[in-house]
């Protein structure tokens, strides 16, 4: 088997885990959260814990990121897009590996009946397209929002665009936080084979909403756009 399975020593619980009754360790075949983005969800979206109800997530992958934003941003409602497939050959049990571990990562909140998680097994295209689109990923409804899905350049301007619009607008560029929050991860992907990635996506969409967000933070491999019109 090409991947192993490993458990983290020292997993991150919280008083609602507490509460609830599931204090578990994270199963994953790589811890690439606690070596990328944990640092910089600390620094720049902790302090942002009072004002985010609703999360949105379009590449749940192994449940990583979308567990520390439940454990430490503790919002009220949260929706995962991922199809756990991918188009590569020979990697099917590799992806169905990463869906179960998701599960068993967020398993607490998917059994809590006081809590309304939904992961929707679809690629992000046919859930903001399908009959998920009202439902479930309304408009302007989301106070924050993480696009770490497919990584080709289209695929990610598709995602910023239909993303863009499932947040909370603001009142205007004034109230630097009154809207929803995108972040955009892998954006140091700039092409592979003749073909874009996330970086002139990025590029892309900075120029055609300009006047419509600000920066809340930008490093190497992500940036974070906080909404106020559009």
């Amino acid at each position: 088997m090409p991947f192993t399975l490993s458990d983290w020593d020292n997993p991150t619980t919280c008083n609602r885990s507490m509460e609830m009754g599931f204090i578990m360790k994270m199963r994953t075949t790589n811890n690439w959260f606690d070596k990328g983005a944990k640092a910089t969800w600390e620094k720049h979206l902790l302090p942002l814990k009072d004002r985010v109800d609703s999360y949105l997530e379009i590449g749940v992958m192994e449940g990583q990121s979308m567990r520390w934003i439940l454990e430490n941003l503790q919002p009220t409602k949260a929706v995962g897009v991922d199809p756990w497939v991918t188009p590569r050959d020979g990697k099917e049990e590799a992806y169905a590996m990463f869906r179960d571990n998701a599960f068993h990562n967020l398993r607490g909140w998917l059994l809590e009946d006081d809590f309304d998680l939904k992961l929707i097994e679809l690629s992000s295209w046919q859930a903001f397209t399908g009959p998920y689109i009202d439902e479930d990923i309304p408009d302007n409804s989301f106070d924050l929002a993480y696009v770490d899905g497919s990584h080709w350049g289209n695929h990610a301007m598709e995602d910023m665009m239909h993303v863009w619009r499932k947040l909370k607008s603001g009142k205007g560029r004034k109230e630097r936080l009154g809207g929803g929050i995108m972040v955009v991860d892998d954006i140091h992907r700039r092409w592979h084979r003749g073909r874009a990635l996330v970086r002139p996506a990025v590029e892309a969409f900075r120029l055609a909403y300009d006047g419509l967000y600000s920066v809340l933070y930008e490093v190497p491999h992500q940036v974070a756009f906080i909404k106020h019109m559009g």
